[in-house]
């Protein structure tokens, strides 16, 4: 799996068509930007069913830590829901023989969090 972060404040630099999520403007931290299988060619598969649709229920105890660090900045506001329905469809799905929607959502998150311990560990070293 591959873990695609982003810096809130560069996007809002960059990208005019941002706007901060209807939970507020995000921590001076990187969110998730997306989480994709991928092939040992390097390659990504995407909408790999229909099948298995997304269901807000099924992550309702996410919900908070997802808010955080995996938020929509995009236009018009929004909770983030249509973020995740759309990356469900487009990566999630794929890993589906793997990890069911809960188990996908919660391994972004704690792949997150194990990658910003790495990183503030990393910057801590001595060269």
């Amino acid at each position: 799996m591959l873990l695609d972060m982003k810096w809130p404040g560069s996007v809002f630099n960059t990208n005019r068509n941002s706007c901060y999520p209807t939970t507020g403007k995000p921590a001076a931290d990187f969110v998730i930007a997306g989480v994709q299988p991928y092939y040992i060619d390097g390659s990504f598969p995407s909408n790999c069913t229909t099948k298995i649709p997304y269901n807000h229920s099924k992550i309702r105890d996410l919900i908070s830590r997802m808010q955080k660090s995996w938020p929509s900045l995009s236009c018009p506001s929004n909770n983030g829901f249509s973020l995740w329905s759309l990356e469900w469809k487009q990566h999630g799905t794929c890993s589906e023989s793997v990890l069911d929607q809960h188990t996908y959502f919660q391994y972004a998150l704690n792949l997150k969090d194990k990658s910003r311990d790495w990183i503030l560990s990393w910057g801590e070293m001595q060269f």
